[in-house]
């Protein structure tokens, strides 16, 4: 509450009605520097708790990898080993997507346990080639079609099969495992 006309005894009304956490003394030299000060602390608590909860629901929701620091650590290491200079996270495919210092895009695609069931069951249900559904079931490749017509990058009956494996990278990690995408041209 800014107000030229509140009193310390507002302010202690305003602390128990739980309107206001801060009272700044009109004659205080450093009220300007005190506000802006609180401002800030606020924004950075707003931006923290937006942040916890978008993290939340995407660990739920759509990249369960986000709650797995062992499976952070990997991605830490291959971004850092690629000498990525940007990186986020991406949906489709999902995982982690970074720009290294030449300025070419490179991609991990990392799939839980259920998302690669899911790409399996479509792939058999899709007539699949049979050599297609070995490297997936052998566990070398992870199955993800970039530029696929589907959002799920899910096999189509008639897709070239090689062009949707990626050899799997990292599988140590219980329930997820992580390909490198093929190599993109540089953005």
């Amino acid at each position: 509450m800014l107000t030229g006309q509140a009193s310390p005894r507002h302010a202690i009304d305003g602390f128990n009605a739980g309107v206001i956490d801060r009272f700044i003394r009109k004659d205080d030299r450093e009220a300007i520097r005190r506000v802006v000060d609180y401002v800030r602390e606020l924004e950075r608590k707003v931006t923290a708790s937006v942040g916890d909860a978008a993290l939340s629901i995407l660990q739920r929701q759509s990249l369960p990898f986000l709650g797995n620091p062992a499976l952070l650590a990997l991605l830490a290491d291959v971004t850092r080993d690629a000498e990525a200079v940007w990186v986020t996270v991406s949906l489709t495919p999902p995982g982690v997507t970074a720009i290294d210092k030449a300025g070419r895009l490179k991609r991990w695609l990392v799939m839980d346990d259920e998302a690669g069931a899911s790409q399996l069951e479509v792939a058999r249900e899709a007539g699949a080639p049979e050599a297609f559904m070995r490297a997936i079931l052998r566990g070398t490749h992870l199955p993800f079609f970039l530029g696929a017509r589907n959002a799920g990058g899910y096999y189509e009956h008639g897709l070239e099969r090689s062009a949707g494996l990626h050899k799997i990278i990292a599988a140590e990690i219980p329930g997820f495992k992580v390909a490198e995408l093929p190599r993109c041209f540089p953005v």
